[in-house]
């Protein structure tokens, strides 16, 4: 198994990225909120793996952290909902956000991932709340905040959910200042 790679991003993609590590080039699909963190072509990176072998392929997934690769786990052993699904899951709404929806109930949310209708969101629900060690994947009432915000200037969920991903978790900013720098990430 290929738990991470640390390399120089090669190559970026809609729906991944290439790694390359001493001249081998490893495409890694990832979550487009990932995508977008990793920053520019040249950069030296590390994401965390997941390999997925399946009767026709072999694929690598890959995480900003280990926290966000336990999630895409935990949403893959769900029945009926496959990699690309926990794909769209991780690149609509920001993992902190999606762990505690699921531990909340909140189907209202979990709604929001392409693909995911309301027998889904149940199901993810049912199986997951009680599953997902959610201290893990803690949000703070300010980021919770700062994404409600975001929401009601007209961003969609999953653009705010971006948006909060790309400050820094360990920061002692105020929510005004959490949300500039949201509004700066827009910007861009």
């Amino acid at each position: 198994m290929i738990s991470s790679l640390k390399g120089i991003l090669g190559a970026i993609s809609e729906n991944g990225v290439v790694i390359d590590i001493n001249g081998v080039g490893f495409f890694v699909r990832m979550p487009r909120s990932s995508i977008t963190s990793l920053g520019n072509i040249g950069n030296q990176v590390k994401i965390y793996t997941l390999m997925a072998i399946r009767d026709d392929e072999i694929s690598l997934y890959g995480f900003i952290s280990p926290q966000e690769r336990e999630l895409f786990e935990e949403l893959t052993s769900v029945s009926g909902f496959g990699y690309r699904t926990a794909l769209n899951a991780l690149s609509a709404i920001e993992p902190n956000r999606l762990a505690r929806a699921i531990a909340r109930g909140d189907a209202e949310t979990l709604r929001q991932i392409p693909g995911v209708g309301p027998k889904m969101a149940n199901r993810l629900i049912l199986e997951l709340r009680d599953k997902l060690a959610v201290e893990k994947f803690s949000i703070d009432d300010s980021d919770e905040n700062v994404l409600d915000a975001l929401v009601a200037l007209g961003y969609s969920p999953a653009e705010a959910s971006r948006a909060l991903a790309n400050i820094p978790q360990n920061s002692t900013l105020s929510v005004e200042e959490k949300i500039k720098k949201a509004l700066s990430y827009f910007a861009k």
